[in-house]
């Protein structure tokens, strides 16, 4: 297999998993900076998903190749990094105080949210 098409789908793969923790909390965050309903939230949610992830992510990307392929990765790192500083310092912190728990180290493992599933005998994991 070419390696600029093992590295496409490591990459794709690593996409998937980050929208698949991004995309539930989406229409929850904007119904709470809103205060319209939870439909509404969807809709906006799935719309800025769609529109600037599937549609102008590759647009954008292929203006930016015209300055050598490492440009559109350069341009979504200079993306992140703000974004993760408004994310952390900016946002306003959506749980309420008396639901928050300190942080451990220990139930940072993702894998640590699959031992419950291990209970239910119907589970592929139930077998391992």
């Amino acid at each position: 297999m070419n390696r600029a098409v093992l590295f496409a789908l490591i990459t794709v793969f690593i996409e998937a998993v980050g929208l698949s923790i991004i995309d539930p909390v989406v229409p929850s965050l904007i119904l709470e900076l809103t205060g319209q309903g939870i439909e509404t939230a969807a809709v906006y949610g799935g719309a800025l998903t769609f529109v600037f992830g599937y549609i102008l992510g590759p647009v954008i990307a292929g203006l930016l190749s015209e300055w050598g392929s490492p440009a559109p990765f350069f341009a979504g790192a200079a993306l992140a990094l703000p974004n993760m500083i408004y994310g952390g310092v900016v946002m306003p912190e959506s749980l309420p105080p008396l639901n928050r728990r300190p942080f451990d180290l220990h139930r940072v493992n993702p894998f640590g949210s699959l031992k419950p599933i291990r209970r239910y005998p119907a589970s592929p994991s139930s077998s391992l």
